[in-house]
């Protein structure tokens, strides 16, 4: 299954979802990182990620979003470079995982 909501089916709390499945929950693109049943995306810390992306296919961050050093995110207006690995931890701490670009 792609990125595009119209292709990914709408989440349903009795199916049993694996690594790597997509669904459409809230108006939003969500990714799954692990097995999970009856877990409603949103979670910052839960199994699922969301998925947002500029017109240019630029990653927007989201708090429940994974990323790894090197990537490339959108978040108030600025670009940001991922130090290392983080999640839950919003671009723009000078101590944080996140480089202005």
């Amino acid at each position: 299954m792609g990125l595009n909501p119209t292709v990914s089916p709408t989440w349903n709390a009795k199916t049993v979802y694996n690594t790597g499945d997509y669904v459409f929950y809230n108006g939003s693109t969500w990714l799954a990182q692990w097995w999970t049943q009856n877990q409603k995306p949103g979670d910052p810390n839960g199994p699922w990620e969301q998925i947002v992306t500029t017109q240019d296919g630029t990653a927007v961050w989201t708090a429940s979003r994974v990323f790894t050093t090197g990537d490339v995110v959108v978040y108030d207006g600025k670009t940001y470079v991922a130090k290392w690995w983080t999640r839950n931890q919003k671009p723009g701490d000078k101590n944080g995982p996140w480089q202005l670009k």
